[in-house]
């Protein structure tokens, strides 16, 4: 009987790894999550590793950059973004997801820099880019207070 759910623990157990960190589809060997604040914070620590980052995506010539919020983008803070490598991606595909939140893995370069090295590091070899929504599950705000009499 222990035999029997050993080894069905090890069979499960890959399927379970793949929501390690709460992100369907995420696998633990493939990208390691993290913050874009974190990224920027320790950039050799995660040099030329696979990572898996949410941030607010915005496109534009010279500009491919993802941010860890979208305040840091409308105020221009580039020191906070980081050079998104996004060449094999079609106009009409970066028109579906600029100037939204996403889920980004690629390989991070500490030492790239981006166009002019305004940026705090570079993400390449992109193999996953979706759109991600970053209201799911909060708590819509209460109802207005009902019209005063007078």
């Amino acid at each position: 009987m222990k035999l029997a759910f050993l080894l069905l623990c090890a069979f499960l157990t890959p399927a379970w790894g793949q929501n390690a960190h709460g992100i369907p589809g995420l696998s633990p060997d493939n990208a390691q999550h993290v913050s874009i604040t974190r990224l920027l914070a320790n950039p050799k620590d995660f040099d030329n590793h696979h990572v898996q980052i949410i941030g607010f995506l915005h496109f534009e010539f010279e500009g491919d950059a993802i941010y860890p919020y979208k305040m840091d983008y409308q105020i221009g803070r580039q020191e906070n973004s980081i050079w998104v490598d996004a060449g094999h991606l079609s106009k009409a595909e970066k028109d579906a997801l600029t100037n939204h939140y996403v889920l980004l893995d690629g390989t991070f370069h500490a030492d790239k820099h981006g166009h002019m090295g305004m940026f705090g590091g570079q993400l390449s070899d992109i193999d996953r880019l979706e759109t991600w929504d970053v209201t799911e599950g909060l708590v819509p705000p209460p109802p207005p207070p009902p019209p005063s009499k007078k």
